[in-house]
């Protein structure tokens, strides 16, 4: 019988800022054993950048909101290399404080490496497998609200 493990990443900040801007984040992976708690820091790295610009009519606003978080295969144990990105661009209707500002549309971009492993044991294989064949598998998503429609893909 294989003992039972809880495995957390924590994301910490290293900058705050302002509501715009970009912030860097540091990535923290802990698994608990038993009563132990087991962990590493510096094991992968993220970054969160916000960007508004004027839309696309005078009274509009754009916003940007670009995430980006992975791991450092050189610091997890069997080398297990996972990360992601997604990116929003909203479109804003109205004044950017005032209180008549709406939402007018909204699509969302997103890419992350393909894991569908549930032990460390599957992810150390699955990533040995990729690395030989050079093959790599990613999900990718891709969703848009407007005014009534949604969809998502």
């Amino acid at each position: 019988m294989r003992p039972v493990a809880l495995a957390i990443l924590l994301v910490l900040p290293l900058t705050a800022g302002s509501a715009e801007g970009v912030f860097h984040y540091r990535l923290r992976g802990e698994v608990r054993l038993l009563l132990l708690w087991l962990g590493k820091g510096e094991v992968g790295g993220g970054r969160i950048t916000v960007a508004r610009s004027a839309g696309a009519s005078v009274k509009s606003s754009r916003e940007r909101i670009e995430v980006l978080f992975g791991s450092d295969a050189e610091r997890i144990p069997g080398g297990i290399n996972l990360w992601g990105h997604g990116e929003e661009i909203s479109e804003w209707s109205g004044e950017d404080s005032g209180p008549a500002r709406r939402l007018m549309s909204t699509e969302f971009q997103g890419i992350m490496r393909h894991s569908a492993e549930t032990s460390i044991d599957e992810a150390v294989a699955a990533t040995k497998a990729a690395g030989a064949s050079q093959e790599y598998l990613y999900d990718t998503t891709v969703s848009k609200v407007l005014p009534g429609l949604a969809t998502s893909e």
